[in-house]
């Protein structure tokens, strides 16, 4: 199975597991089953560096430390399966050969591009 992170599931991950503020929102529960299973192989995660760097955006207005977050996501691979998807080739070629449907995000956008990648 395979998960892309929405940026609220993202902010959700890295405020619970790499800053330790705070425990899982009800809604978002699910994310503890996924992070678990992906240390075991059973799940992979992946999360989009643009979704990411407006995350760290919105942490460092309130003075998180954005080098924490950074070094946690890119050392999260050590520890379970978990992709950082940096539009490399594979992902720019399906972003180009599909037309944006005006009625979803580009967050929405990006996720799905990156799902339909095996």
């Amino acid at each position: 199975m395979k998960h892309t992170l929405s940026k609220k599931e993202y902010k959700e991950l890295i405020s619970v597991i790499c800053l330790d503020i705070k425990k899982y929102e009800e809604e978002f529960i699910y994310l503890e089953d996924l992070y678990e299973g992906s240390k075991y192989w059973e799940t992979k995660i992946c999360g989009i560096n643009h979704i990411l760097c407006i995350i760290l955006e919105q942490f460092e207005k309130i003075d998180v430390s954005s080098s924490e977050i950074i070094n946690f996501i890119y050392n999260l691979s050590d520890n379970c399966n978990f992709e950082i998807q940096e539009s490399d080739e594979r992902f720019i070629d399906l972003l180009l050969s599909n037309k944006l449907n005006p009625s979803i995000s580009l967050e929405e956008y990006l996720i799905y591009t990156q799902n339909s990648i095996e």
